[in-house]
């Protein structure tokens, strides 16, 4: 867990809320109330971890007290947040620091490794391992 859930707020408007969150999961069950999000330095930037939790993409609501302030997604693996673009950005070959290597079984770029299947005529499948 690295700080993954932030609240960015309005510093002339949003400093020194005593604010917490509350998680849900893909099925909009409540799995996390009322965890206390510290702010940093009187910034309106509030940052706390992600708790321990399996593998779905859970909704994230900011709020004080019982006052709404914002809301949000994590796509979450059960250990860090996952970032689909930056995978996207990987697998085309676009990461100058992971380049993309393609075998006639595989592609891989960087933590993007695909498994190629093909019997070279009619069908093709690429699995994520």
């Amino acid at each position: 867990m690295a700080k993954e859930l932030q609240f960015y707020g309005n510093p002339d408007t949003q400093s020194g809320f005593s604010l917490q969150i509350d998680i849900f999961d893909s099925s909009g069950q409540e799995v996390f109330s009322n965890i206390s999000v510290p702010e940093i330095s009187n910034t309106a930037i509030y940052i706390t971890d992600m708790p321990t939790l399996p593998a779905d993409n859970y909704v994230v609501r900011f709020f004080t007290s019982q006052n709404f302030i914002a809301q949000g997604n994590i796509d979450w693996d059960g250990e860090k947040e996952i970032c689909r673009l930056k995978d996207i950005w990987q697998n085309e070959g676009l990461d100058p620091n992971n380049p993309l290597v393609v075998t006639p079984n595989s592609r891989v770029a960087g933590d993007v490794e695909l498994e190629i299947n093909s019997d070279c005529e009619t069908f093709t499948e690429v699995t994520r391992q």
